[in-house]
């Protein structure tokens, strides 16, 4: 739908715009160490220093993805179990069961 053509438009946009970025430092770096060359020493220090709280980063974003995907996986799996049983569930009524066992999943998260 319109969510997936909007994503792949920003997706294309955003890496332009991160590449572009990147390949500007690039070049910034490459002629001020043209100019003045005991500032490479300082550009490698800085990048060193700069990736550390960038994988610090990546690292926290994944765990976080990591148990919010863990803690949502309860719900979400009785959500389709009673979407795909949903006439079952109605012929044997089963209602309570399934809306007892969805509210302690959500109580757990």
């Amino acid at each position: 739908g319109t969510d997936l053509s909007q994503l792949d438009t920003q997706v294309s946009l955003f890496l332009e715009t991160a590449v572009q970025m990147v390949l500007m430092l690039l070049m910034f770096a490459a002629a001020v160490t043209v100019r003045l060359p005991w500032m490479l020493p300082a550009f490698v220090w800085s990048t060193i220093c700069f990736w550390f709280p960038c994988k610090a980063g990546f690292r926290t974003r994944l765990a976080a993805k990591r148990l919010g995907n863990a803690a949502m996986g309860p719900l979400f799996s009785n959500l389709a179990e009673m979407e795909q049983g949903r006439a079952l569930i109605r012929a044997m009524d089963l209602h309570q069961f399934f809306f007892a066992r969805h509210c302690s999943f959500h109580d757990e998260t």
